[in-house]
């Protein structure tokens, strides 16, 4: 297995690594999001019972 990994050049291994920081930036972004969205609403529900 050591093998096969060392044998990867290391441009398309950088490509990877790459590839793979953007997906998990991405996948950040959209978990910020959602946790913002979530706040929103349960701020608005909370205005509503006030009143």
């Amino acid at each position: 297995m050591m093998n096969l990994i060392n044998a990867i050049p290391d441009h398309i291994g950088w490509m990877l690594a790459g590839g793979a920081c953007l997906l998990a930036l991405e996948m950040l972004g959209l978990l910020i999001g959602t946790v913002v969205d979530m706040v929103q609403e349960r701020m608005m529900n909370d205005e509503e019972e006030e009143c």
